[in-house]
């Protein structure tokens, strides 16, 4: 990474608008993919930036993550339109523990971007005191590991 893309990327701390961000992801799109990931990044958290709690946000940013790789990636439908209904009838918790115990394309498709940090899996590991079934997290922490991930710098986030 040169000293120009370090910048970039250390500028996009201080966006908030959602639009500055997006422009700055498309002009580092062929140019800089280290640019374009923590454009993509911040994105999300500013994206999620109106939850409640820390689980609630981090909920949304997985939301927002994949909804985000998908429309990047120029699929039909691209948002989330199980999960949404889901947390809105059951709230993120609910939502979460569902996507740990059912395997998602998001899962998969989130790690081919490599931000295992917004995976369902990860996020529960991240807060085992809301997460307190051994089993549930049992499966969260195989299914990162199975896939590759470094469990530990995903649960960091």
């Amino acid at each position: 990474m040169d000293k120009f893309e370090q910048q970039a990327i250390d500028r996009l701390v201080h966006q908030t608008s959602p639009e500055d961000i997006r422009r700055v992801m498309e002009n580092a799109r062929d140019k800089s993919p280290a640019v374009h990931k923590a454009a993509f990044r911040r994105l999300v958290e500013v994206s999620a930036q109106d939850a409640d709690d820390p689980i609630s946000k981090a909920c949304w940013e997985m939301v927002y993550t994949v909804e985000g790789i998908r429309k990047q990636l120029g699929r039909p439908v691209w948002r989330m339109n199980r999960l949404r209904p889901k947390i809105e009838k059951d709230g993120e918790i609910a939502a979460l523990e569902y996507c740990a115990r059912n395997r998602t394309d998001g899962f998969d498709e989130v790690l081919e971007y490599e931000l295992a940090e917004f995976t369902a899996e990860a996020i529960i590991l991240r807060f085992p005191d809301t997460f307190t079934d051994e089993n549930l997290r049992g499966i969260a922490r195989t299914r990162l590991v199975d896939a590759g991930v470094d469990v530990d710098a995903a649960v960091r986030g």
